[in-house]
């Protein structure tokens, strides 16, 4: 196996004896009904009594399907660096690489195994690998792997962007409960921007719900009419989240992100980047069912990524959920907050370990609220 040293979660498949044999024994002679077992260089395949780490693990054909789990229904995704064990689960299977990045040195393993048998590769070159089951492609034995360049958090990002000098955050439109924008779609900012909120019917305030660490932000919480202008300056990076107390039933609430650029992630407003630097592009938080979603934000929709040594909040923003780990580097101290808990309530924990850390909600597993945060060495 190419030398491989990462700190992300790694997975160790052990192959048993018996199932090993028949790879043993493929590499001294013919693998019966397949012909000639040759091995590509620079892989891994398991051999007797080895122990394979890997930080990804693809089945083939699993349940005897003719398919690649994940890379068939949806292309798999790794790092730079990661080592992907190729697991077989049925018979008669093999990797035959159509794409890959120049300068690879990976050629896939072409000739035919049976279940058991593990293929091993250390990803080194970035870019998109296509590939396929020589026996079966016309049944969807296909594939598709991404390899990504790592994020790089050691440096906040950069505006693209000249921000506005000040936004206008419309209250109560035409009598509508809303904030317009703020309620449809969040209004982004740079630092340092000032929004002024003006009212354009009755009864309506600004009361903050959730806001950054730091930030000091108190809204305006008095209830005022039409002509009322209140403004304010945002110069915490972070998201902002408010609502108009007498109408907050109805659905008058609204959303106000501080980012580097001023903008939409790319996809538009209701898409999320793949990663978010904490620290550098947002605060060192991560939101437990915000708006009353399954989500951890960062996390489930975007991978959090912090810098070793950093302290992480986690803070509750609906009721029923914990915080249960079910992933992390083998040194890891991190134990999660298994206990469920409501609103309001803050758990917070040190990161030192480098390496990917996976977890969940209990009580909501089934409807998707699990997380990725990844913690990058600073050495």
């Amino acid at each position: 196996m190419d030398d491989h040293d990462s700190p992300r979660r790694r997975t160790v498949l052990r192959t048993s004896a018996t199932l090993l044999l028949t790879a043993g024994l493929a590499g001294c002679g013919e693998h019966e009904g397949y012909g000639e077992f040759t091995e590509p260089t620079g892989t891994d395949t398991s051999t007797p009594g080895d122990a394979i780490e890997a930080d990804q693990t693809i089945a083939v054909g699993p349940d005897g399907d003719y398919t690649f789990e994940p890379g068939t229904a949806e292309a798999a995704t790794v790092l730079v660096g990661d080592t992907v064990a190729f697991e077989w689960r049925s018979d008669g299977h093999s990797i035959a690489v159509d794409e890959a990045p120049d300068g690879t040195a990976w050629e896939g393993h072409p000739s035919a195994a049976d279940e058991g048998f593990v293929h091993s590769h250390t990803f080194e070159t970035a870019g998109t690998y296509s590939f396929h089951c020589d026996a079966h492609p016309s049944l969807g034995a296909t594939a598709t792997l991404e390899v990504q360049e790592p994020p790089n958090c050691s440096e906040p990002a950069e505006s693209v962007a000249d921000p506005e000098p000040t936004q206008t955050v419309t209250v109560g439109p035409n009598g509508d409960l809303v904030y317009d924008p703020g309620t449809e779609e969040p209004l982004y900012v740079t630092p340092g921007t000032t929004v002024r909120f003006v009212w354009e019917s009755d009864n309506h305030n600004v009361n903050p719900r959730h806001v950054p660490r730091d930030a000091g932000w108190e809204g305006h919480r008095p209830t005022e009419n039409t002509g009322f202008e209140y403004e304010h300056t945002f110069e915490t990076l972070g998201t902002y989240e408010f609502q108009c107390d007498p109408h907050a039933g109805l659905g008058m609430d609204g959303t106000i992100v501080v980012n580097a650029s001023g903008e939409p992630p790319a996809g538009g407003p209701n898409e999320v980047d793949d990663t978010v630097c904490l620290g550098s592009e947002a605060p060192p938080e991560i939101q437990v069912g915000p708006g009353g979603e399954y989500v951890f934000a960062p996390g489930t929709e975007a991978t959090a990524v912090v810098d070793s040594g950093t302290d992480v909040t986690f803070r509750w923003a609906s009721d029923n959920h914990n915080v249960v780990v079910t992933a992390s580097p083998a040194d890891a101290d991190w134990t999660g907050h298994e206990s469920t808990e409501d609103a309001g309530f803050e758990y917070e924990h040190t990161f030192t370990v480098p390496g990917r850390y996976e977890f969940e909600c209990e009580p909501h597993v089934g409807l998707g609220m699990t997380g990725t945060l990844v913690v990058e060495s600073t050495e």
